[in-house]
């Protein structure tokens, strides 16, 4: 009996030392079950959030637009070539213009100065060297002395804005 006792007792020892081992083994699972998942769910909250992050980003630079600036009515000005101020002579500038009005109903108003306009327009470009009309600020600068010049001959300022449709310098 006693080899049985002892064979129980290490049948029994055996069997606890497994058991205490199989519940390491279930800790140590659990453990690693919930590292995973706790890992699973901070990999998908940084996910959404580099996802969302340039779209976030976006919205707080994005300046509001300004709308397009209502232009007033358009009338053409016929294309003009003048010899400019150059002791070869051999220099010349063509020029189309676009005149926006304030009003529609101020169209005739600039159509009965439009002789006086023309002519103004003519001396003032017969005057410039090859130089002034070249780069885009100077040619900037030479619309807006003309804008100045025209509503002077028109005696009111009826003229907003003057625009190139059609430039040459040669």
């Amino acid at each position: 009996m006693l080899i049985q006792e002892r064979m129980a007792d290490k049948d029994k020892a055996e069997d606890e030392e497994k058991g205490g081992k199989s519940k390491i083994l279930l800790i140590v699972l659990g453990v690693l079950g919930v590292i995973v998942v706790a890992g699973g769910s901070a990999a998908g909250a940084v996910a959404l959030t580099l996802a969302n992050a340039p779209a976030a980003a976006a919205e707080e630079e994005a300046e509001p637009v300004d709308e397009p600036r209502q232009m007033g009515p358009l009338m053409e000005i016929p294309a003009m070539v003048v010899n400019l101020d150059d002791p070869t002579g051999s220099h010349f500038i063509r020029a189309a213009f676009q005149f926006e009005l304030a009003d529609a109903e101020q169209q005739p108003q600039v159509e009965s100065h439009l002789v006086p306009v023309r002519s103004e327009i003519l001396l003032h470009l017969s005057g410039m060297s090859v130089e002034e009309c070249m780069g885009r600020e100077n040619r900037q600068a030479l619309l807006d002395e003309l804008l100045v010049l025209v509503n002077e001959q028109i005696g009111a300022e009826i003229v907003t804005n003057i625009y190139f449709t059609a430039l040459v310098v040669q």
